[in-house]
């Protein structure tokens, strides 16, 4: 995460005058909107305390002229922009200044100051934030004269600091923050970006900056974190017959796109994405996009939809069980959580978890909604019923039928014998039928796909599938495992 920002400003005359802008967001961080210290808490990344008189030759190893220097970037702007000096590790995007006016820089660059081993994913992040910033301040400068105003107002502050009688070398970090809206806006993206790599903030109250870092915000959403790469290669994996669950309750921005507003009104943890576009009237395509933007922004999770045949069992991710009983038994007046969990080890279906015979219907909706928490929080996983063929030592098959499906001869033998047993009490039209289908079903029975996924993919019910391989069970092996889509 970042450790501070550095608003560094080149000016294309005053450039004595750069070094004293130094270090200016880290400091920051000390204060809030009104001045008082941030209180502590858990989940704010903390940092020590960076005494005033410290130099950047003692922040960095280098000397605030020197540092400016390296960061300025020359024959570099408008590029991804990345500089490692001793334990840090400078990532920004420095911008030339579309429009300049005589009072404003030719280039300035907004550089987050990261720790030295910080992984390639993390830098790249930064670097985007930074791009976005810059480009946010160039438009507004473009539009108003934003940034010569903002850094008139920063070196105002500079100047009536240096005429104050014993004025040291010290930067007024508080009265520029009072001063100068820019300066609140970058405080605001290092905070937010920090406390929940979240960034949705507006420069000059005018262009809205919004950005994720989705490690940290999947931390902040008591997830298991997951990089960019990792949450991609989950969207790749998702099937029409997965579902979203929503994290919080999401109140999209009145300048939302209508896509995403359309989807949250018709998304429920029962409802398939296919659903979800059937009710709405969005393509699936259109429905895909959507979802694969909560992912990244964490704001949902892929779960199966609920439906009584699913069965659950405790997770095995480790996680602060005691802030998370004290969560479920707020929402659900005093339940014990431990209590909850037990009833999924050993694993249950859905039904049985919410028997009609046990519960009333208030009850039952109370368990579902349990069901769907407890998917939320990562406390219990779906098992899946995956499938493959058996090896056997049986004869040779003796149909032509099964002697050209794509089977090893000792289980073209076995269902041979088993089509024969068929045969005593059913036609020989019903039997070819149901071979028929186990024989579609073969490329299927490699231990890759499970129940639900075979049903996609053939486009059958629930008890079709079920019932094929049920006649040809001696030839199956069954095993029961998560999907592993979000993992």
């Amino acid at each position: 995460m970042a450790k501070r920002i550095i608003l560094l400003v080149l000016y294309h005359k005053v450039r004595a005058r750069v070094p004293s802008v130094r270090n200016i967001l880290r400091r920051y961080r000390c204060y809030n909107k009104n001045g008082a210290d941030h209180p502590s808490s858990p989940e704010r990344v903390t940092y020590p305390p960076i005494e005033s008189d410290r130099t950047d030759a003692q922040l960095y190893g280098v000397p605030t002229a020197i540092l400016a220097h390296l960061l300025s970037a020359k024959g570099m702007c408008d590029a991804p922009f990345e500089i490692k000096i001793d334990n840090f590790r400078f990532a920004g995007f420095p911008k030339t200044v579309s429009n300049p006016s005589a009072r404003s820089p030719h280039i300035f660059h907004v550089v987050f100051v990261l720790v030295a081993n910080a992984p390639a994913y993390l830098v790249t992040s930064f670097q985007t934030l930074s791009r976005k910033v810059a480009l946010a301040i160039d438009e507004e400068q473009s539009r108003c004269g934003y940034l010569a105003d903002q850094m008139t107002t920063m070196l105002n502050e500079h100047d009536k600091n240096e005429s104050l009688p014993n004025a040291d070398d010290s930067v007024p970090y508080r009265e520029i923050l009072d001063q100068s809206s820019l300066a609140q806006a970058l405080r605001d993206v290092f905070d937010d970006v920090s406390d929940y790599g979240m960034v949705h903030v507006f420069i000059n109250d005018c262009v809205e900056i919004g950005f994720c870092i989705e490690t940290r915000a999947h931390i902040h959403a008591g997830l298991t974190p997951k990089s960019r790469t990792e949450v991609e290669a989950i969207v790749r994996r998702i099937r029409p017959y997965h579902g979203i669950l929503l994290l919080e309750e999401s109140i999209p921005s009145p300048d939302s796109n209508p896509s995403v507003r359309l989807l949250l009104k018709h998304c429920e943890p029962d409802r398939s994405i296919i659903g979800v576009s059937n009710a709405s009237g969005l393509p699936v395509v259109q429905v895909l996009l959507v979802v694969r933007h909560l992912l990244l922004w964490a704001r949902a999770v892929i779960i199966y939809p609920l439906c009584s045949s699913n069965v659950y069992t405790s997770a095995t991710h480790p996680k602060p069980l005691t802030s998370l009983a004290e969560q479920f038994a707020e929402l659900f007046d005093n339940a014990e959580l431990a209590a909850v969990l037990a009833e999924f080890s050993p694993p249950c279906t859905l039904a049985e978890f919410t028997n009609a015979s046990l519960h009333s219907v208030e009850e039952q909706r109370v368990r579902l909604r349990m069901v769907a928490r407890l998917l939320r929080d990562e406390l219990i996983m779906q098992l899946h019923t995956f499938l493959s063929e058996l090896k056997s030592i049986a004869d040779e098959g003796i149909r032509n039928m099964i002697m050209s499906a794509r089977m090893t001869n000792e289980i073209k033998g076995t269902v041979g014998k088993l089509c024969n047993s068929l045969l005593r009490n059913s036609t020989s039209e019903q039997v070819e039928s149901t071979l028929a289908l186990f024989i579609r079903l073969l490329p299927y029975l490699n231990g890759e796909h499970h129940i639900e996924d075979i049903m996609y993919r053939m486009n059958l019910e629930r008890s079709v599938i079920v019932r094929v391989l049920d006649t040809f069970a001696s030839v199956l092996a069954t095993f029961s495992r998560p999907d592993f889509i979000s993992e």
